[in-house]
Parts: structure tokens; C-alpha cells; sequence
């Protein structure tokens, strides 16, 4: 005998046994309940996506901790709750051991956020939906979602700190552009901050580093008003919500002179 049943929780299945005897005279033994739990398909999960937010303590750009908020969309009708997972990633790609590292209790909820995250690390994070038994208990986990990898940055760096001279004269003249080259790619939005050191004409000691500009979200800036017969040079440093990152290497010397008079 074959029972086919809908995906509910639980049915209860009675069984009586007769006996028959040589006149047809039948006699009904005792009723045998049977209680079969039937489990519902495990969900799928739809969509997937994670993204770095941060959360401050309050003591400065130092106090910025990493948190991974990761929100999904999956089958609410048929999951009791989901699991979410990670794994390590190494700079080659490799995959490291999956752990849970969020339990969402029900259905309905789509977001979960993951702090134990580690700065300068990479990791690959997947949800899965389950389902449970009778009572409450994990019973069957469904297909996870395709993993997606994401960059825990540290503070960023500056390279490759580039002079452009005005090309309206060979001379120098007071001002430069310059132009510089930031990380590909931190996890957060990036900001940089301009400073400028410089030497006198006849005492060739440079002098500390001086804020010029700050919080430029571009990767260029002008600087304008230099003095005639001073040597210049300049340094550039990114910030972001993780706090800033080291000093790039200084430009070449730039010796400001007065342009002509046109």
C-alpha cells in the first residue's frame, strides 16, 4: 500500500486488522494508529547580497569596527528560519572551511549582520534555508545560495604621487597639479588628505608636513600660490571610515618659479 500525502507537518494514519472465518463471518482486531510526520521541501534562497557597513564606539576613526550586513530573499512559506554561512578566502582564491555564522529564527526575516569579521581579510558568505521537525527541532537544511566573496579592508594606501606642471610654462611657475593612485578597492568609500613640505633657497632642511587640503574624494587636486624660490615637495593620505592609512612617498622636489609677465 502506497499513502501519498501534501506537505504538512504531521497526519495520523489509522490501521485495523479483520479476521475471516471459513463462513465470511469477519472479526475486526484493535485499531493501530501510526503518526507520520510529512516535512515540506526545503526552501531556495531567491537572492543574496552582503555589503561592509560599520558601527563606532565613539572613540575616533580608530574605534570603527567592520560589520557585515548580509540580506537575502528565500521562500518564507516554507522556512522555519536560515543559516548563514562563511568561509575564508585566500589572495588565490581558495576556499577555506565553511562555519554558521548567524542563525535567523523564522520565515520572514532577511537580514542578519556578522561582526566577528577580521580586517584585511576576505570571505565567502552563503545563506541556507531549513526547515524543522514536529517539535521545533532542525530537520533538513535546503540548497545554499551561490557564494559571494567580500574584502574586509584595513585602512587604505597611496601610490605613484605624480607632479603636472602647468603647460602654459616651462618655468615651473606657482602652482602644480598633481595626481595620485589609491588602492583599487577598500570596502569603504575612501577620502585623501593633501600635505606639503618645504625647503628654503639657502637652508635645504625640509619642514614637517603640512595639512593642505583634506577630505578630497577625488584622485587629483590643484595647489596654487607657491612661492618663488621655495622647493616644494608633496605626500598624499587616504582615509576611510577604518581610520587613515600611511603617508605615500613624497613627490619629486618642485622648484616654484615666478612665471613671466606675459
Amino acid at each position: 500500500m502506497t499513502l501519498h500525502f501534501l506537505p504538512t507537518p504531521r497526519r495520523t494514519v489509522s490501521f485495523r486488522a479483520y479476521a475471516t472465518n471459513p463462513v465470511g463471518m469477519s472479526a475486526p482486531g484493535p485499531v493501530v494508529n501510526y503518526v507520520l510526520s510529512v516535512l515540506p521541501a526545503p526552501p531556495t534562497i531567491l537572492f543574496m547580497d552582503v555589503s561592509i557597513t560599520t558601527l563606532s564606539s565613539g572613540g575616533g576613526a580608530s574605534s570603527y569596527k567592520p560589520v557585515l550586513t548580509v540580506i537575502w530573499h528565500g521562500d518564507q512559506f516554507r522556512a522555519a528560519g536560515y543559516i548563514v554561512k562563511a568561509a575564508p578566502v585566500s589572495e588565490s582564491g581558495a576556499l577555506g572551511t565553511w562555519a554558521n555564522v548567524a542563525q535567523i529564527v523564522g520565515g520572514d526575516v532577511f537580514r542578519a549582520q556578522i561582526s566577528n569579521v577580521t580586517i584585511s581579510s576576505r570571505y565567502a558568505i552563503s545563506v541556507a534555508g531549513y526547515v524543522t521537525d514536529d517539535d521545533g527541532a532542525f530537520a533538513q537544511s535546503g540548497p545554499s545560495s551561490t557564494p559571494k566573496t567580500i574584502i574586509i579592508a584595513q585602512a587604505p594606501t597611496t601610490t605613484d604621487l605624480y607632479v603636472h606642471r602647468p603647460a602654459s610654462s616651462q618655468f615651473g611657475g606657482d602652482r602644480v597639479s598633481l595626481e595620485w593612485q589609491p588602492e583599487p578597492y577598500t570596502g569603504f568609500p575612501i577620502l585623501h588628505n593633501l600635505y606639503m613640505s618645504q625647503l628654503g633657497p639657502s637652508d635645504l632642511t625640509a619642514s614637517p608636513l603640512t595639512l593642505i587640503q583634506a577630505n578630497i574624494s577625488a584622485t587629483k587636486a590643484n595647489v596654487t600660490g607657491l612661492t618663488s624660490g621655495t622647493i616644494y615637495t608633496f605626500a598624499v593620505r587616504a582615509v576611510n571610515a577604518l581610520g587613515a592609512g600611511a603617508m605615500s612617498v613624497p613627490s619629486e622636489p618642485v622648484y616654484a618659479i615666478q612665471s613671466p609677465a606675459s
